[in-house]
């Protein structure tokens, strides 16, 4: 990409999955223009949220622990490529209809945790989950997180 070609970059629970986020940040630095905006949407290791499965499977709460890493980090990775932190929210939204609908995806497995257990584990999990389904699951299961502003 062109330096300075682009207006604004969306990190949607991306950024625990870079390798080398200190490249990355120069990268984002280096396409934005000037004003540019980055949004990063993502969780943090020391302000977790409470998801509904970590009653039923408290080791999970561990595991997403190792995988993000604090927002104190994360501003100071941004920081050092010249992206400046201004702004953050917390938002809520709906990620699935039920916890029916929540379990079924979770079964493919596409959450992060999954990376982190063996087979044997996961399934384990998964059977808590099922044994946790309420019998009338009419409500859609609302997460909360984090979304930082940085301005370059």
């Amino acid at each position: 990409m062109p330096d300075r070609s682009f207006d604004a970059a969306l990190l949607f629970f991306v950024w625990h999955h870079v390798e080398d986020r200190a490249q990355a940040a120069d990268e984002l630095a280096r396409v934005l223009v000037p004003d540019g905006t980055v949004l990063v949407r993502t969780q943090y290791a020391d302000d977790l949220p409470d998801l509904w499965w970590y009653d039923v499977w408290p080791r999970a709460r561990e595991v997403y622990a190792d995988v993000y890493e604090t927002e104190e980090v994360t501003v100071a990775t941004l920081a050092a490529a010249g992206l400046r932190c201004i702004g953050r929210d917390r938002v809520h939204y709906a990620v699935a209809p039920t916890k029916r609908a929540y379990l079924d995806r979770m079964r493919g497995r596409s959450v992060t945790t999954f990376g982190r257990l063996s087979a044997a584990e996961a399934g384990l999990l998964l059977d808590a989950m099922e044994e946790a389904l309420p019998v009338r699951d009419n409500d859609p299961v609302v997460e909360r997180g984090e979304l930082l502003v940085f301005r370059r």
